[in-house]
């Protein structure tokens, strides 16, 4: 998958997650914080699936064949420990009341990860040929 192809379709899901969170919040279905932390996964599940392209694009032809596997063990880990971060500091400073908040950033989650196994897939692919 070349960075473009993988850049245009990144922007596409973030453009589609910020557009359905805007028109939930102004539709009056979330909360203010709800919308917080929605733009705020966006933003850091968009930024972590970068990186791991980047990561993963540089290892895939190394002549380690190894290399490739540790990526997708560091990406599973390293997003776990994002996100248990990222909510602790979300519930640190906001204090949502209800546990509803939460819903769509593990929507975003899921939509993220299943993106992430898709170019990950395309990537190790290509590899072997």
């Amino acid at each position: 998958m070349g960075f473009c192809k993988f850049f245009s379709s990144l922007l596409i899901i973030a453009a589609l997650a910020i557009g359905l969170v805007t028109l939930l919040q102004y539709g009056g279905f979330l909360p203010s914080s709800a919308y917080e932390i929605s733009l705020g996964s966006v933003g850091l599940f968009s930024v972590f699936c970068l990186i791991i392209y980047l990561v993963a694009v540089r290892l895939a032809s190394s002549a380690n064949i190894y290399q490739f596997n540790n990526v997708v063990l560091i990406s599973v880990l390293g997003k776990l420990a994002l996100t248990m971060a990222f909510l602790a500091v979300f519930r640190k400073i906001y204090m949502p009341e209800s546990k509803f908040v939460y819903v769509p950033f593990l929507l975003f989650y899921i939509l993220y990860t299943i993106f992430e196994t898709y170019f990950l897939t395309i990537i190790g692919k290509q590899k072997k040929s």
